[in-house]
């Protein structure tokens, strides 16, 4: 009897057991589907944001780049480069023929060009020429540095102007233009009165002039990209401007401005003595005309002097 009692008794212990283990297992199972379908709904989220990411955000009439593509290769500045120099040379037609010479290794090709004193009558040291020179940018500095090949350089500059903001809001700005062209289009065609007709041609022609204005604009800043400007003037001399002694001694500078002015002296003969050579034949002709003179007056004089 005690072993029967016994054994009910340890079978009703392991029923509750069981029947606990049953109920703690519920609410286990439960709170892992709860989390499951909320990561189901993060995902999803996160889907519709990718989503919108890859294919832009439309807010209405304005489309707004997505972050990947802003995400690319980074652009490159958009610098204009351009140069300017003044070069003195002894071979004028030398120095010009070198000037071409350079535009040829360079693959560039001129701009303008003017030669002035190139005539007749004028003296050989008075020739000039002036030069704009397009040139391809990758070869800018390669070019600059070649200058000293003409002849000597008293002077010379440089300069880089970046528009990469100006360039970009350019562009920014005709891209919204052109949108908005295109949708001016689909709205003509849907059109149903007169007066919206005319209003969207209205706003049409609007468009249309500032996408050619603006596409005008970068047209023109792309060619300042590609092709810099190197400007020159090519002066023909005698003697080259030498640059300032600095040395710092008074008596160096002293002879140097001595040796200055005895140079100029020179020139200053020498160039006289030419003039004189030059007009040597007119001095000949009126040295001719005033002795055929004297002599036709000469009788007179002795006239003169014989009456009493």
């Amino acid at each position: 009897m005690k072993k029967q009692i016994l054994a009910l008794f340890a079978s009703l212990i392991l029923v509750f057991c069981l029947a606990g283990c049953g109920a703690a297992s519920a609410p286990k199972t439960q709170a892992n589907v709860s989390y499951g379908g909320g990561a189901a709904e993060e995902q999803a989220e996160n889907r519709g944001q990718a989503a919108d990411e890859a294919g832009g955000i439309h807010d209405g009439e304005t489309e707004i780049p997505s972050a990947a593509g802003e995400s690319g290769a980074p652009v490159a500045d958009k610098i204009i480069y351009s140069a300017y120099a003044e070069i003195e040379t002894r071979d004028f037609d030398a120095s010009v023929a070198g000037v071409y010479s350079l535009i040829t290794r360079y693959g560039g090709f001129l701009e303008t060009s003017s030669v002035t004193g190139n005539d007749y009558y004028a003296s050989r040291s008075s020739r000039s020429a002036s030069f704009v020179i397009r040139i391809p940018s990758q070869h800018f500095e390669a070019l600059t540095g070649s200058l000293t090949e003409l002849g000597n350089v008293p002077y010379s500059s440089t300069s880089a102007q970046n528009i990469t903001a100006r360039y970009n809001d350019t562009q920014s700005r005709l891209d919204a233009y052109e949108i908005e062209y295109d949708r001016l289009l689909s709205m003509l065609e849907q059109a149903k009165t007169v007066e919206e007709m005319l209003a969207i041609e209205q706003r049409l022609s609007d468009v249309r002039y500032s996408i050619q204005s603006l596409s005008d604009t970068i047209s023109g800043w792309d060619s300042l990209i590609s092709y810099s400007t190197v400007e020159l003037r090519l002066d023909e001399v005698v003697e080259y401007t030498e640059e300032p002694l600095e040395t710092g001694n008074y008596w160096e500078e002293v002879g140097a401005a001595f040796s200055a002015t005895l140079k100029g002296l020179g020139r200053f003969f020498k160039n006289l003595l030419k003039a004189v050579i030059a007009v040597s034949p007119i001095l000949v002709v009126l040295a001719a005309a005033a002795a055929v003179v004297l002599l036709a007056l000469r009788p007179f004089r002795r006239g003169r002097k014989g009456k009493p």
